[in-house]
């Protein structure tokens, strides 16, 4: 259903009852805010119904929330675009730092898309109203409902619409993240319904006393909303008609009155208390919703190590001929190595990613093979030395290289495909590597042909001087 239409059916859906409390809210980033509340009767359970909000632009790919301290064994509630006005929202269980994957069985999270979800008029905003029966627990953790510190986390990428309504869409790594945890006993709300939508009603009149609804004439209530006429009510509303005002609440007072209004009340989310970062009543941001800068420079220091450095390293000495220039650079080169690999190891101890899977386990071995190369080439120049020639030690400090350095690339795509990048960082990568290659592949295919092996000049040999002839004349 789209946003603010089918006011009728949105009163049915959510009742009549109002939460007495607010829930508790973080907005991470521009226009992204999640929101949650615990009814009483759950939290005292120590069961049932919680009810959460996500709220973002309509820029974003997909937005997820999930209960837990972090992405591993998460419980993931993944929203998009479904492209028919409305919004998918799939369980989802985070097993190690791979995609989320549809959760099944007795375990998955009991999810329900309340009214008031969907896709603005104006297309600009996404919002999704939940209620969990047992978010209480999942397969892989679990949450006290009157806990003061619960881990929550959010995470979002940017991009088209997915436009799907299957539960089980591929989506791309996120571009941003956060995590936070919340005080549960601050979210508490009375009543055990949706606390994110609510709607007002149309008419004329006088009216005192203590309740909340919409009209037009003198009325006095609680709550927030809008109206024509003096009036305080909870929600907005458009549209023409006449008659007489009704309040929804609870008070006492009394007051009659004949009027004419304009205003035929129509449900709509509600959003106090959204500006800032947080609302200050509930939550605890402990990872800020920034790219990880460690995996970004793991990955941009590998990259060029593995696809420029070395290569352009390895084409100095023939080049410039001072073997000198060869090893400082690689040697710098090396360094530079060691500590994208040192970051490398952070980030994936720190996702649980550490030697089991694919990418991990073949770097360690590349960079582990590469320990032994400055030996190779101090042997290689020792015997050049000597010999103003190549030998075995030579060849072996040669291919080692170009072995490693070709599977130091291939490590790198692994990485990007781990990462689950977008195609920009892709491309770049593939026409780096793909340029080095072709011209340190050309280079010494044509050095080869010319027989440009570099060796150190050697000293002329002198010739005999001629024997003397008859007749010659010494001065």
């Amino acid at each position: 259903m789209k946003l603010f239409s089918r006011p009728v059916l949105a009163a049915a859906v959510i009742g009549g009852g109002f939460a007495a409390g607010d829930p508790v809210t973080t907005c991470p980033s521009g226009g992204l805010c999640f929101s949650i509340a615990v009814p009483t009767s759950s939290a005292n359970a120590g069961s049932g119904n919680i009810y959460f909000q996500i709220k973002a632009p309509t820029s974003l790919q997909w937005v997820a929330l999930g209960t837990g301290s972090s992405m591993s064994g998460s419980n993931i509630f993944l929203v998009y675009q479904d492209g028919k006005g409305n919004v998918t929202l799939s369980p989802r269980q985070a097993r190690g730092y791979s995609m989320p994957t549809l959760a099944t069985g007795s375990s998955a999270a009991r999810l329900t898309l309340l009214a008031g979800s969907g896709v603005s008029a104006d297309g600009s905003t996404m919002t999704a109203n939940v209620a969990c029966a047992n978010c209480q627990s999942w397969n892989g953790g679990s949450m006290s409902l009157k806990s003061t510190g619960a881990g929550w986390i959010g995470a979002w990428r940017e991009g088209s619409a997915l436009a799907t309504t299957d539960q089980e869409a591929s989506i791309a790594q996120h571009d941003d993240h956060t995590q936070f945890r919340v005080d549960l006993t601050r979210a508490t709300i009375n009543s055990d319904s949706n606390p994110f939508f609510t709607t007002s009603a149309a008419g004329g009149g006088t009216n005192s006393g203590s309740g909340s609804g919409s009209g037009s004439g003198s009325n006095t209530n609680s709550g927030s909303g809008s109206g024509s006429g003096s009036n305080t009510n909870s929600g907005s509303g458009s549209g023409s008609g006449s008659g007489t005002s009704s309040g929804s609440g609870s008070g006492s007072g009394s007051g009659s009155g004949n009027g004419n209004g304009n205003g035929n009340g129509s449900g709509s989310d509600s959003d106090s208390g959204r500006s800032g970062s947080d609302t200050g009543n509930g939550i605890t941001v402990t990872t800020g919703s920034s790219k990880n800068a460690v995996l970004v420079a793991h990955g941009v220091i590998m990259a060029l190590v593995m696809a420029a450095l070395y290569p352009l390293g390895s084409l100095l000495m023939p080049l410039v001929g001072k073997w000198w220039v060869h090893a400082a650079w690689q040697a710098v080169t090396f360094s530079l190595m060691w500590a994208g690999f040192g970051l490398g190891v952070v980030v994936a101890r720190d996702r649980s990613m550490l030697f089991n899977q694919a990418h991990s386990i073949f770097g360690t071995v590349v960079v582990a093979l590469f320990a032994i190369q400055p030996a190779l080439g101090f042997l290689h120049h020792r015997h050049f030395l000597k010999t103003q020639g190549r030998g075995l030690i030579s060849y072996a400090h040669i291919w080692w290289g170009r072995i490693l350095m070709a599977l130091g690339v291939i490590n790198g795509g692994l990485g990007l495909q781990l990462a689950r990048e977008s195609d920009g960082p892709v491309i770049a990568y593939s026409v780096v590597a793909g340029v080095v290659f072709f011209c340190y592949t050309g280079f010494k295919v044509c050095n080869f042909f010319r027989g440009g092996v570099h060796t150190a000049p050697r000293a002329p040999k002198e010739e005999p001087a001629p024997a003397p002839r008859a007749g010659d004349q010494y001065i």
